[in-house]
């Protein structure tokens, strides 16, 4: 019986940690200007987890991560079209964004219509 709630008490406490270390995580600037953007994606819940999607106007460097099981893409509409990332790779790109809304996608079929899709806000 103790075994069972210590076990559960690390648990609850390692979740914690978890979540507390994901909402402290921002846009890291990088030198030259350069603000660097995590993108993870997963498709057992097909979705895309960004360390940020609010944004100033500038230069990005995006890390997308695919943590799949399938292949996915994250385009950034009207601004960079990426080829598809094999479960278990990642890839880099830098883009500069102006302002305004711009939509992100996985143009696998059907991706975008389980969920993996969003706004970058450029203010």
């Amino acid at each position: 019986m103790k075994k069972r709630i210590v076990l559960l008490v690390a648990a609850a406490l390692t979740a914690l940690s978890v979540a507390g270390a994901a909402v402290a995580a921002k846009a890291m600037e990088a030198p030259g200007g350069v603000t660097k953007i995590t993108v993870t994606m997963v498709d057992f819940k097909f979705k895309f987890s960004l360390n940020a999607s609010k944004l100033k106007a500038g230069k990005y460097q995006f890390t997308v991560q695919n943590k799949g099981k399938s292949i996915h893409d994250f385009d950034i509409v009207r601004v960079h079209n990426m080829p598809f990332i094999q479960p278990g790779k990642k890839t880099t790109f830098t883009v500069t964004l102006k302002k305004g809304s711009w939509h992100y996608v996985c143009t696998v079929p059907r991706h975008d219509q389980l969920g993996m899709s969003g706004e970058l806000i450029v203010s």
